[in-house]
C-alpha cells in the first residue's frame, strides 16, 4: 500500500489514459500498478467487483508504475501492454498479464499477442525496439508526482485514497454520505494558504455586486439585525454592524497590534535603514489619495471622511499574492507584508489622532518601544 506524500492527481485526467467505463461517472478511480507486483493482482480481482457493483457510475483508470528495481519484468510487461494497445487491445492483455504474472517474459509476452490475435511481428518488433518506454515513463512520473511511491495506489476522484482497499472499505468511502464528503472538502479548503485570501477575495465581490443592486436594501437592513447575547441577568443587544465594529475590529486591531510589534523587534521593520523603503511606500499611498480627496471635497460635507481614501487596503494585494503562490518572488512577498505593517501602523494612528475624543497614553506602555539601535 502506499503512502503517499501528495493528495491530488498530477496530472489530471486526459484522452491519453487508459479508461473503463463512463468518462462523466460520478466516480473516477485511478490506479498506479506494476503488473508484477503481486499485491496489485490482488486488486485486480477487487476493481472488478467494484466495476460489477457500481455500473455506470464508476470509471476505472490504469496508470503503468513499474518498480523495475523489485521486478525485473514489470517495465516489459507494461510496455506490452500499451502495444497492444496500439492494436485496440489494452485492457485485453492487462487482463492477461495478471493472469499470467509468474510469466512476464519477452517469449511469453509474444505468445500473449498470438493468443489475443495481435499481429504480433509487429507487436515483437515494437517491444525490441521498446517504442512504447517513454509512454510508460510519463506514467511513473506522473505516479512520482503524486506522490506515489509504491503499488497499488489509488485516487478516487482525483483525492488519494490512503485506506485499506478491500471491496466493503472502498465501497464505503466511495458511497459515503454527502455531509461527510462536505466536510473533508471543507477541511481541505482549510488547510489552503490561500484560503484566508480567497474568502476576502469572494466576500468583496459579493458584497459590491449586493449592495449595488435592486436588493440593496435588503443588505442595509442586514446589517441593522439586532443580536443580543443573554446569561441570567445579563444582556447585551446590539445592531450586526456594531458587533463587527465594536466586537471582531478590537480583535483585528490586537492581531495587528501584535504584528506591528514583532516588525518593529525583530521583522522586516526593526531597523531604520530596513523600514525605510515600506514605510514610505506606505505614507505614500495614504497621503496622496488623502490629498486629491481633500481637494476634490474640498467646501462640502464629505470633506471630513478624507480618511476613508487613505486606507489602502494592502490585505487585498496579500491575497493576491498569496493566491498566485511560488510564481511570485519571495523578496516580493516581503516587501508587501512590511508595506501592509506600515499601512496598518498610519490607519490606527489616524484613528487615533483624528477620530478619537481621548488617548490613554498609559495605555500604551505594555506595547514596548521598536529595538532600533
Amino acid at each position: 500500500m502506499s503512502s503517499a506524500t501528495s493528495p491530488k492527481l498530477t496530472p489530471r485526467l486526459s484522452e491519453r489514459d487508459h479508461k473503463q467505463g463512463p468518462v462523466d461517472a460520478p466516480v473516477t478511480f485511478v490506479e498506479y500498478g506494476d503488473y508484477q507486483c503481486p499485491h496489485c493482482r490482488q486488486a485486480h480481482s477487487i476493481v472488478r467487483d467494484l466495476q460489477e457493483r457500481l455500473g455506470n457510475r464508476f470509471c476505472y483508470v490504469f496508470r503503468h508504475f513499474p518498480i523495475s528495481t523489485v521486478h525485473t519484468d514489470a517495465q516489459l510487461a507494461a510496455e506490452a501492454a500499451e502495444a497492444a494497445a496500439a492494436q485496440g487491445k489494452f485492457w485485453e492483455m492487462h487482463d492477461y498479464l495478471y493472469q499470467h504474472q509468474d510469466a512476464l517474459d519477452d517469449e511469453h509476452l509474444i505468445q500473449y499477442a498470438a493468443e489475443l490475435g495481435l499481429d504480433t511481428k509487429r507487436f515483437e518488433r515494437e517491444l525490441r525496439d521498446h517504442v512504447y518506454a517513454e509512454r510508460v515513463r510519463e506514467d511513473f512520473v506522473s505516479g512520482v508526482r503524486s506522490g506515489v511511491n509504491g503499488t497499488p495506489s489509488f485516487y478516487i476522484n482525483s483525492e488519494r485514497y490512503d485506506g485499506p482497499w478491500d471491496v466493503e472499505s472502498l465501497l464505503a468511502e466511495i458511497q459515503k454520505p454527502v455531509g461527510v464528503q462536505v466536510r473533508n472538502l471543507f477541511q481541505r479548503f482549510t488547510r489552503l494558504q490561500a484560503s484566508g485570501g480567497i474568502l476576502l477575495l469572494i466576500s468583496t465581490i459579493l458584497a459590491l455586486i449586493w449592495a449595488n443592486s435592486p436588493w440593496a436594501h435588503s443588505y442595509f437592513e442586514l446589517w441593522e439585525t439586532n443580536l443580543s447575547i443573554t446569561l441570567g441577568n445579563f444582556s447585551l443587544a446590539e445592531h450586526l454592524l456594531e458587533w463587527v465594529n465594536g466586537g471582531l475590529m478590537v480583535i483585528f486591531f490586537f492581531v495587528v497590534g501584535l504584528e506591528i510589534k514583532r516588525e518593529l523587534t525583530i521583522g522586516e521593520l526593526s531597523s531604520p535603514k530596513r523600514a525605510a523603503l515600506p514605510i514610505m511606500a506606505a505614507l505614500g499611498g495614504m497621503l496622496l489619495p488623502g490629498a486629491i480627496y481633500t481637494v476634490l471635497s474640498a467646501g462640502t460635507v464629505g470633506a471630513s471622511g478624507w480618511a476613508i481614501p487613505t486606507a489602502t487596503d494592502i490585505a487585498f494585494t496579500l491575497a493576491i499574492l498569496t493566491l498566485m503562490g511560488n510564481r511570485v518572488p519571495f523578496t516580493l512577498k516581503v516587501f508587501f507584508t512590511a508595506l501592509a505593517i506600515a499601512d496598518d501602523l498610519g490607519a490606527v494612528l489616524v484613528i487615533a489622532l483624528f477620530y478619537s475624543q481621548d488617548i490613554h497614553l498609559a495605555g500604551l506602555g505594555p506595547l514596548g518601544s521598536p529595538c532600533w539601535p
